[in-house]
C-alpha cells in the first residue's frame, strides 16, 4: 500500500480482514493518512522528479527486499491501491512464482484524473496479477472480457467506527455537505446551481470540503457557502459528518464511492445520483436517489426539506444497515479470492 493518499482508508480496512497469518505491510514514508501499526515505511515520491529519482535509487533495493521476503515464506502479494511501482513488483512476483492479488478501484479513469500515465501502469499491472478485486459489478463489466474471469467483486467496506454515529433529528434550516475532490465529474457545479435559490430559512449553510481539481465559482446565495479546499484526513472528516445534516453526492459518474462508505456509519441522510456502482452500495430506501441534473438534485433536496419523516427514516435505515453482515461478506469473498490462487 505505497500510495500517499487516496484509498488508503480502504486499504487499512481490507488489511484488517486478511485471513489470520503472518502479514508484512509496506507503506509509503510520505503517507498523509494513518497506516496500520508495524508498517514498514518505504521512501516513495511526491512528484515526477522524485518519481525518477526514487525509481532509480529506492525501487531496486525494495525489490531485493521483496525477493528476500519471498524466500522467508511470504507467498502471496496483495496490492490494495494503485501505485506506479505495482507493475514492476508484479513482474518480480511472477518471476519468483509468488501469487498476486490486485485491487482495481476504477477500470476507466474519470475525466481529469489521467495523470502520469496511470492507465498505462494500471493496464500492465492488471494483466500481470493472478487475481483482481473490484468494488462493484459496474467496474467488473468495464474490464476487458479477458480479465473478467479472474476478477472478484468485493464491496467497499465502511470507513468509520460505528461509535461515531450521532442521533440525528430533523430541524430547519438544514446544513448541507459535499465531501470529496471538487471535479466536474463529481457534479459540484450541478449542486451549486441546484441550491442557489433556496432561502436561509431552508438551508443554514453548504460546505464543500475536498481537494480542488478545478476552479469552483460560487453563486450568490441567501446562505453562506464554505469551501475547505485541501485533502482531508479521517480526524477532520468525522466532525464534518457530525456537524452537517445532509450529505450530497451529485456525481455525473462513479465506479463506487468512499464517501458513501463514510456516510453509512455516520448515518447521515444522503442525496445520491443513481450512476455507476452507487446503487450497489445503498438500497433504494437508504438514500434519496436522483439523476445527475440540476432539476433532479434540487427536487431531492426539497424532498428532505419538506418531509421530516423521510429524513428520520433514512437516518434509521442507515443505523440498521447490516454493517456486520457486510463485513462478513467481504471477508468470505476475500478468502475465496485467496483460495482461487
Amino acid at each position: 500500500m505505497l500510495a500517499r493518499r487516496g484509498c488508503l482508508a480502504y486499504a487499512n480496512e481490507m488489511v484488517k480482514l486478511l485471513p489470520t497469518g503472518e502479514i508484512k505491510i509496506y507503506a509509503s514514508r510520505e503517507s498523509e493518512e494513518p497506516l496500520p501499526d508495524g508498517s514498514y515505511l518505504i521512501p516513495t515520491f511526491k512528484n515526477k522528479w522524485e518519481f525518477i529519482w526514487r525509481t532509480l535509487r529506492t525501487l531496486p533495493n525494495f525489490l531485493w527486499q521483496i525477493r528476500w521476503d519471498f524466500q522467508q515464506g511470504y507467498q502471496i502479494f496483495y496490492f490494495p491501491v494503485f501505485h506506479h511501482w505495482n507493475p514492476v513488483i508484479l513482474l518480480l512476483a511472477k518471476w519468483l512464482g509468488a501469487k498476486t492479488i490486485l485491487t482495481i478501484h476504477d477500470a476507466v479513469f474519470h475525466p481529469g484524473e489521467w495523470q502520469w500515465g496511470q492507465g498505462w501502469f494500471q493496464n500492465r499491472a492488471m494483466r500481470r496479477a493472478n487475481r483482481l478485486i473490484v468494488l462493484s459489478e459496474f467496474v467488473k463489466k468495464q474490464l476487458p472480457v479477458s480479465l473478467q474471469g479472474k476478477t472478484t467483486v468485493i464491496p467497499h467496506p465502511v470507513l468509520l467506527p460505528q461509535t461515531t454515529v450521532p442521533r440525528r433529528v430533523f430541524k430547519l434550516p438544514l446544513r448541507l455537505l459535499f465531501l470529496g475532490r471538487m471535479a466536474r465529474y463529481k457534479g459540484v457545479d450541478l449542486l451549486l446551481e441546484a441550491v442557489k435559490d433556496f432561502s436561509a430559512e431552508k438551508i443554514q449553510h453548504l460546505t464543500l470540503a475536498g481537494l480542488p481539481m478545478q476552479e469552483t465559482v460560487l453563486p450568490e446565495t441567501a446562505f453562506p457557502i464554505q469551501k475547505i479546499e485541501r485533502w482531508l484526513n479521517e480526524s477532520e472528516i468525522t466532525p464534518l459528518l457530525q456537524e452537517h445534516d445532509v450529505l450530497i453526492l451529485p456525481y455525473r459518474e462513479a465506479s463506487q464511492s468512499g464517501v458513501v462508505a463514510l456516510g453509512i456509519p455516520a448515518a447521515i441522510p444522503m442525496v445520491v445520483t443513481k450512476v455507476g456502482g452507487l446503487p450497489e452500495q445503498l438500497a433504494e430506501k437508504e438514500a434519496v436517489w436522483v439523476e445527475p441534473t440540476v432539476h433532479s438534485i434540487r427536487a431531492g433536496i426539497v424532498q428532505l426539506l419538506e418531509n421530516p419523516n423521510l429524513y428520520e427514516n433514512l437516518h434509521q435505515q442507515l443505523l440498521q444497515k447490516q454493517v456486520k453482515a457486510g463485513t462478513n461478506l467481504i471477508r468470505e469473498r476475500f478468502e475465496a479470492c485467496i483460495g482461487e490462487l
